[in-house]
């Protein structure tokens, strides 16, 4: 296994290189990434949490009121949220091909 690092400004990945690893141990490998942005963007993650937490909770699908239950995260994603999630997603496409 392996983490990706990115520093800014790169001149200074070697000093971080050596602290990052030094505190996780030989294993895993810390690999530097050409930036942070690809290290963001490489994570579905950081599009699908925030996309379907807008499509739930943005002032268009909710009243503020509370709600008898707890909702399940991935529960419930209906067209709004689909929209969002595919908005999120050709963003990030387009920038992939820049």
């Amino acid at each position: 296994g392996s983490i990706l690092a990115a520093v800014t400004p790169p001149t200074k990945f070697p000093q971080a290189f050596a602290i990052l690893q030094g505190c996780v141990g030989v294993f895993p490998h810390v690999v530097e990434s050409p930036n942070n942005l690809g290290i963001s963007l490489r994570n579905p993650g950081a599009q699908i949490h925030p996309g379907v937490m807008f499509g739930r909770w943005c002032p268009e699908k909710w009243d503020g009121a509370s709600l008898p239950e707890k909702p399940l995260f991935y529960q419930g994603v209906d067209e709004f949220s689909e929209g969002v999630l595919n908005g999120l997603t050709n963003e990030v496409q387009a920038i992939a091909r820049k």
